[in-house]
């Protein structure tokens, strides 16, 4: 399965559970208006939505959110950033390592300007 078919039908979950819902009624094309959302709930779902798949959604970017489908479009682009971060590798050197590398790769001044 696709991960946003597999965000969707958590989403679909999510949502079926909140506001009383069939999940089979939820659609990528479902507004929140349609589906009997009010600010209140909204809020809520950003609140579920934000436990749920560990991501952290601003109220202003919550706002924007009017559909199930932008919703999903949001979640799989903030959990590829977030994989994407999660991929660097940080190593570790010591202050003398990082200074032994420092003067092998910089010019020899004196050399320079020994004339």
């Amino acid at each position: 399965m696709e991960p946003k078919q597999e965000l969707l039908l958590r989403l679909k979950k999510i949502i079926s559970e909140h506001l009383a819902v069939e999940q089979e009624e939820v659609t990528e094309e479902s507004t929140w208006f349609q589906l009997g959302a009010d600010s209140l709930d909204r809020l809520e779902m950003s609140l579920a939505i934000e436990e749920a798949f560990k991501v952290d959604i601003p109220h202003t970017v919550g706002e924007k959110l009017n559909s199930v489908g932008q919703t999903v479009e949001h979640l799989s682009a903030v959990i590829a950033e977030r994989t994407a971060i999660g991929n660097f590798q940080i190593e570790a050197a010591t202050a003398s390592e990082q200074w032994s590398t420092t003067q092998n790769t910089l010019p020899n001044l004196e050399d320079k300007y020994a004339k």
